[in-house]
């Protein structure tokens, strides 16, 4: 069951784990780092990429047994049935003269306020954020 999973050794204290199918990547994704945050806790720093948990140890080389214990932790996974969703609703401004939206208008024939209410009725689904991107901007806000 757990064939579509890849295993690489990706420096000598981290281990990137590929989920590699089409569909469900998202619940895939969030059920091995749970697990593996179960089970190693503090040891670790989880890095989610859009179909991939980056596993960095602290203070441990990744050896062929700590790659074992993994596998052995992940076989046989199923994603829980059950997903938390969080929706958000976030403010949108819409500059009717940028030159974008003007080029959005003349490239889909679309009236600028036909491509402001499409893009306002669609709903997007973000995979994952980087927690790096807001270190970085709490930095430069401080």
């Amino acid at each position: 069951m757990d064939s579509f999973i890849v295993y690489h050794r990706y420096s000598e204290n981290s281990l990137l784990v590929t989920i590699d199918i089409d569909t469900d990547v998202q619940e895939y994704r969030s059920y091995i780092t749970r697990l593996i945050n179960d089970q190693y806790g503090h040891r670790v720093v989880l890095n989610q990429g859009f179909n991939s948990v980056l596993i960095l140890w602290r203070e441990e080389s990744v050896s062929s047994k700590l790659i074992d214990e993994v596998k052995l932790l992940l076989k046989g996974i199923t994603p829980s049935p059950m997903r938390v969703i969080n929706k958000w609703k976030l403010p949108v401004y819409y500059d009717r003269l940028s030159a974008d939206i003007r080029a959005v208008s003349k490239y889909t024939d679309l009236e600028v306020g036909e491509i402001i209410r499409l893009h306002q009725q669609a709903v997007y689904t973000v995979h994952f954020m980087g927690v790096f991107a807001w270190l970085s901007v709490s930095k430069w806000i401080a």
